[in-house]
């Protein structure tokens, strides 16, 4: 009897050692690193896992909307209310972020919604002195974005997707993509290029094309006048990460290689779609 009750304490004590709570006796800025990872839904749900995390989302030096992680395609109806969600819950996350200084914004629409709460958002992320800037908005909204967001001191990184006509001064890294509505990435190139004066690294991301007419317009990319200051003095990096070997492309590449002055690599990733293969080119150096 003596022994079979020692077992059962034993096994209780062991039961309670297995349930410790070990990730709430993490370092705090562990814990906010590892849970940075996270799209902020997620993050600012954890507040209800106990009183030491409640307000522990709001010092997180990184954020991540995404209206996708909400909205459902498939029941429509229910679309303008999941807006009205999403927009509040931005709303309230900007209101209550204490972090004078952010790492990273990522936005990313699937919906159009009201201008100025989108423009709101991206001064709230300019004015805690954001380094990376994630966009991934519907077309209406690119052309109107705040001025700021071109000549932001402090942003070094942008991912620019479905945006067209981009100034940014400051940008040292930028990654161009497309989906839908506008697969045209190329034709504002040359304007790109010519406001991105200290550009050391250009990445073109994944092109989705909804009509073969779209693959076409790609090829409406014309060299500029004159060779951009960044190409001369500072581009050291280009990568493709979807290659497809197309006229267009070769016709980029080729402009790249012969007036970028500085540049050291270009990466190609390429896919026949069986195998993958990344290619490295490390232009000659320059007289």
């Amino acid at each position: 009897m003596h022994s079979t009750s020692k077992i059962h304490k034993c096994s209780k004590e062991l039961s309670v050692k297995n349930c410790e709570d070990r990730i709430s006796n993490l370092p705090c800025n562990l814990i906010s690193h590892i849970l940075s990872f996270l799209p902020t839904k997620n993050a600012v749900a954890t507040c209800v896992l106990s009183t030491k995390w409640k307000q522990s989302w709001t010092s997180y030096d990184s954020v991540d909307f995404d209206d996708k992680l909400l909205l459902n395609p498939h029941k429509s109806d229910r679309t303008l209310s999941l807006q009205t969600s999403f927009t509040s819950f931005i709303d309230r996350v900007v209101l209550l972020h204490r972090v004078s200084r952010l790492s990273k914004f990522h936005l990313r629409c699937s919906q159009s919604y009201d201008l100025s709460h989108v423009n709101a958002w991206i001064a709230a992320a300019l004015l805690s002195s954001v380094r990376e800037l994630h966009l991934s908005i519907p077309m209406e909204h690119s052309t109107v974005l705040p001025q700021d967001l071109f000549s932001c001191g402090t942003l070094v990184v942008v991912y620019y997707t479905n945006c067209r006509k981009p100034k940014f001064h400051c940008m040292t890294y930028l990654e161009l993509g497309a989906t839908g509505d506008d697969p045209v990435v190329w034709a504002f190139l040359p304007e790109l290029l010519e406001n991105s004066p200290h550009l050391e690294a250009l990445v073109f991301g994944e092109v989705h094309y909804d009509d073969p007419y779209d693959r076409a317009l790609r090829q409406c990319w014309n060299p500029p006048q004159s060779v951009p200051s960044c190409l001369l003095f500072h581009l050291k990096e280009i990568e493709f990460k979807f290659f497809e070997g197309q006229k267009d492309e070769l016709k980029l590449l080729d402009y790249f290689l012969n007036n970028a002055k500085v540049l050291e690599k270009v990466n190609m990733n390429y896919s026949n779609g069986h195998r993958n293969w990344t290619v490295s080119i490390a232009p000659l150096s320059k007289s």
